[in-house]
């Protein structure tokens, strides 16, 4: 899904897909139970997945007018940068040079969209944990 942030108004709501590995942070707890068998189990699960919810707050236009030079290594005419600020007041920048950000995946822009995309992936790690 593709979002295209110039069609859309301040304050429209977009979530990110969040997934952190853990496999090399998390430790293994080793256990015997009551009959002499040896099992183990993991502090943290493989992978956290979760989601994070963003707010379009602003955003900067820098245009050209009539004749000028443009060289394709001058990045300073012609573009717009969108202003997103997540849950905690962070405030992040995305341009129309790198709005391919909001091309993959882990963009959404309703929260159902985005808990159905973790309760999959949960599944999909809940297996990779068991091998």
């Amino acid at each position: 899904m593709s979002i295209d942030l110039s069609t859309k108004e301040f304050g429209f709501e977009l979530y990110q897909l969040k997934a952190e590995l853990n496999a090399f942070s998390r430790k293994k707890i080793y256990k015997k139970d009551e009959n002499g068998v040896d099992w183990f189990r993991y502090t943290k699960d493989h992978h956290d997945i979760s989601y994070q919810k963003y707010t379009y707050v602003g955003r900067r236009e820098v245009r050209s007018y009539g004749e000028v030079e443009d060289d394709i290594d001058d990045f300073s005419n012609n573009y717009t940068e969108y202003f997103l600020k997540n849950d905690g007041d962070y405030m992040e920048t995305y341009d129309n040079r790198n709005l391919y950000y909001f091309d993959v995946p882990e963009w959404y822009e309703t929260e159902a969209e985005v808990i159905e995309q973790v309760e999959k992936l949960k599944l999909v790690c809940k297996g990779i944990d068991r091998k």
